[in-house]
């Protein structure tokens, strides 16, 4: 090893859970699963997940005056948190995005101007829980897929989609 196969770069957590994973746990997975699909035709075949975007203006860094004791902002705006739910197959266009914001409220300023066909919700926390997981599943999922034969959905097991 040379001082030049060496380079510095942010870190990421796994899970305990995910590094216990073996080969033969992803090829049990992959066998139960091409058994699961069978019969299923690849346009029936439907991957979810859901992602977070949180902005927490706080953390921004500035240029300040060397020994400042408090280096604050003052604002009324705190940290935000958005849920987006992707959803698609193999062979086509990525079926409309599911959005989740995190307030008490849905303002219809914020569902003004997105991509075609977008629902939108709202969550205390901006994450999806059971019944907005429900929600999507049975006002956005199951519409889009109804009348075409069988169909797979394959996501996470986060339990909170799970109801």
């Amino acid at each position: 090893m040379t001082p030049r196969s060496i380079c510095k770069s942010k870190r990421k957590n796994k899970k305990k859970s995910h590094a216990k994973i073996t080969a033969d746990d992803i090829n049990g997975y992959m066998n139960r699963l091409e058994k699961s699909l069978a019969g299923i035709p690849p346009s029936r075949i439907y991957n979810y997940d859901e992602t977070n975007l949180t902005d927490d203006p706080g953390t921004k860094k500035v240029l300040h005056k060397r020994g400042s004791k408090y280096v604050e902002q003052i604002s009324n705006i705190t940290k935000s948190a958005i849920s987006l739910m992707f959803r698609g197959n193999a062979e086509g266009p990525l079926i409309p995005i599911y959005v989740v914001y995190k307030s008490e409220s849905l303002w219809t300023t914020w569902t003004e101007r997105g991509p075609p066909n977008t629902r939108y919700n709202r969550s205390k926390s901006g994450w999806f829980d059971t019944n907005i997981f429900q929600n999507w599943f049975e006002k956005t999922f199951l519409k889009e897929v109804d009348g075409g034969g069988p169909c797979a959905l394959i996501g996470n097991n986060l339990v909170l989609h799970i109801n």
